[in-house]
């Protein structure tokens, strides 16, 4: 039983995310909203946490060349899908990004952020000539925790935390270790997709020289012998870089971990 909530656990965590979470979050939970609500677009009020929207407002968005959190809050309403969740981004065409500029160009699009309980937080309250809708997304970069349309709430999961929490408490932490230890190697198999994609875009990060040039600029000095070339400063590099294409936009997916690229790419690297 415990072997089972273990690979559960690891699975929901562990999943592909391209992008910086963030900007993919607000994405998602404006996609749920436009998901609900049809119509003609006449107003977008969007919040955030104060966290969150520090983190989404200089991350590059993968497929478009450019950042912005109206750029992904307008891509989230065109594009209206919210089921890639974590790879939203992926598959974001030329007309898409012209039919969200145009959009962005309306002024329709309001955001601010405040101070909330959860680090991850995003509500948005889309109104067209159909109604409105509002939508919350919280505690994790896919959980949205409330729907309402027209005054209807559809989703009232705001206690989510509480639950997961008990959930996980199920058993003590030595269980969770020994049942980790004595998981089968076939079992583990889809951990080779995660080492699999985070070396692929620490590559790409590398060779193009991604973002602020941190794991090439380690290549540099690593090559040049200005430090030791030994175990630690090639991960650090290797990290650096996959960071740098990620942040940067990169149109690859990474191995996340608990909605975090960053974590998962320093864990599986």
């Amino acid at each position: 039983m415990i072997k089972n909530k273990v690979l559960k656990i690891l699975k929901k965590n562990l999943k592909p995310a391209m992008g910086c979470t963030e900007p993919v979050a607000i994405a998602v939970a404006c996609a749920t909203a436009r998901k609900n609500i049809g119509g003609n677009v006449s107003d977008v009020n969007v919040v955030l946490s104060n966290a969150f929207y520090k983190n989404a407002f200089s991350a590059r968005i993968p497929n478009t060349g450019r950042y912005g959190i109206d750029l992904a809050i307008a891509l989230g309403i065109i594009d209206g899908n919210p089921d890639k969740e974590l790879e939203f981004f992926n598959d974001i065409s030329e007309s898409k990004i012209e039919e969200a500029q145009k959009l962005i160009d309306s002024h329709l699009i309001n955001t601010s952020s405040v101070e909330t309980d959860f680090s991850v937080f995003v509500r948005i309250n889309l109104k067209t000539d159909e109604g409105n809708c509002i939508v919350e997304l919280s505690e994790t970069h896919t959980n949205i925790s409330y729907i309402e349309v027209n005054g209807k709430v559809l989703l009232n999961g705001k206690n989510y935390s509480t639950k997961e929490k008990d959930d996980f408490e199920e058993f003590e932490f030595a269980q969770y270790m020994k049942a980790i230890l004595n998981l089968e190697e076939n079992e583990l198999a889809f951990f080779e997709d995660g080492i699999e994609l985070n070396q692929k875009i620490s590559e790409y990060g590398i060779e193009k020289k991604c973002g602020i040039g941190l794991g090439s600029g380690y290549k540099k000095i690593l090559e040049k012998g200005i430090v030791c070339n030994n175990l630690v400063m090639l991960v650090r590099m290797a990290v650096a870089a996959a960071s740098d294409a990620r942040m940067g936009g990169a149109p690859l997916s990474v191995m996340s971990s608990c909605g975090s690229g960053n974590q998962g790419l320093t864990t599986f690297i």
